[in-house]
Order: C-alpha cells, then structure tokens, then sequence
C-alpha cells in the first residue's frame, strides 16, 4: 500500500471516530516508534489485536475494493 493510501486510510479512519490507538495498532505500526502522548499508552495500554481488527473492518473504507 502506498503512502498516500496508507494516510488516506488513517485519515478517514479517524475521521470515524476509531480512536488513534487503535489506528497506530491496526496499521501496525512499531509501538516502539510512537513519541509523545502514545509513548507511554502503548506501554501500558492492553493490546488486544483481534477486537480492534473487527472493530476497524466493520468502518473500513477501502474493503470493498480489495474484493
């Protein structure tokens, strides 16, 4: 997926109202990267990688063009 896509996704995304963690974690992205106000959220967060997949393929906007 290119960049503009993968921005296009976390925008719209957030634009639904998923919450920015559980984009960060769904896109997969290092929480080991993350600075800031994630750094320490990602720590101590739960992770629970299944419930926050189904909740961002129920809103995802892209799926049905990856039929």
């Amino acid at each position: 997926m290119g960049r503009r896509m993968v921005r296009r996704l976390a925008t719209e995304l957030l634009l639904s109202d998923v919450s920015a963690l559980n984009i960060l974690r769904f896109m997969r992205w290092s929480d080991a990267s993350l600075k800031g106000e994630f750094g320490m959220l990602t720590i101590y967060a739960k992770k629970d990688q299944v419930r926050i997949d189904e909740e961002i393929f129920r809103i995802h906007p892209f799926l049905p063009y990856w039929g």
